[in-house]
């Protein structure tokens, strides 16, 4: 059965060019005419993401628009691709020294001091 991670997925696939959309589309349409009407949710998330492909497959919207709409309905852990190399100290010669945490300050707001005093002047 359909659920929410397996649209996402796919969803995060074509945005990240590793699925073409017409396949997406094609999917997606496939897979949503089995749901019950009881999975508002997911027909929702289908519909949210159908709409903008049938706008872009009519030549409304170009290629760039279109992963604008698409891109905020996926989640952001499942958009974001970054490498990252990390080099330490000893790679470049270079000795960092040893930092003392500093303690964090004791903040507290009028408001929450007022609330917490129970005294509250209206004016």
């Amino acid at each position: 059965m359909l659920d929410a991670n397996q649209i996402n997925e796919r969803l995060s696939k074509a945005l990240n060019g590793d699925e073409s959309f017409s396949d997406l589309a094609e999917w997606l349409s496939r897979e949503a005419a089995s749901l019950r009407f009881e999975d508002k949710g997911l027909l929702d998330l289908a519909d949210a993401i159908l709409q903008p492909l049938e706008v872009y497959f009519d030549g409304v919207i170009n290629e760039a628009e279109l992963r604008i709409e698409l891109s905020a309905l996926v989640p952001v852990n499942k958009t974001l691709k970054a490498t990252a190399q990390f080099i330490s100290f000893h790679d470049v010669g270079i000795h960092a020294p040893v930092r003392q945490p500093v303690p964090k300050p004791q903040v507290r707001s009028e408001v929450n001091s007022i609330l917490h005093s129970g005294v509250v002047a209206l004016a």
